[in-house]
């Protein structure tokens, strides 16, 4: 006997929220490649140097940690921040997946 197509809350979310999700997504990709701005001396300077290392990319996004009082780079793929933005749960959306593709497996023998 095959299964049922197993429950995807979170694949659910990301195809609800496409169309603004590509439009963020856009503005991202923009923002890291393409915007210039951000601290212009200082430790923060310092700070968007050390970003722009660790992302591969001109991107000079850093924020203040209250806690160190240092400028830190902000590091996430696109996907993470959309994933944040959108409360989706990535961890989740691949367990979904593999259990998608099971049940296409499963329907395919």
């Amino acid at each position: 006997m095959k299964s049922e197509y197993p429950k995807t809350p979170e694949l659910d979310k990301i195809s609800e929220h496409r169309e603004v999700s590509q439009e963020i997504g856009s503005f991202l990709d923009w923002l890291e490649y393409e915007a210039e701005f951000g601290p212009k001396k200082g430790d923060g300077r310092k700070a968007a140097i050390r970003a722009t290392k660790l992302n591969d990319s001109p991107v000079k996004l850093c924020i203040f940690d209250d806690d160190t009082g240092e400028w830190e780079p902000v590091v996430l793929r696109i996907e993470e921040k959309l994933a944040l933005y959108f409360d989706i749960d990535l961890n989740k959306v691949e367990q979904e997946r593999q259990k998608v593709l099971e049940y296409v497996r499963e329907q395919n023998e």
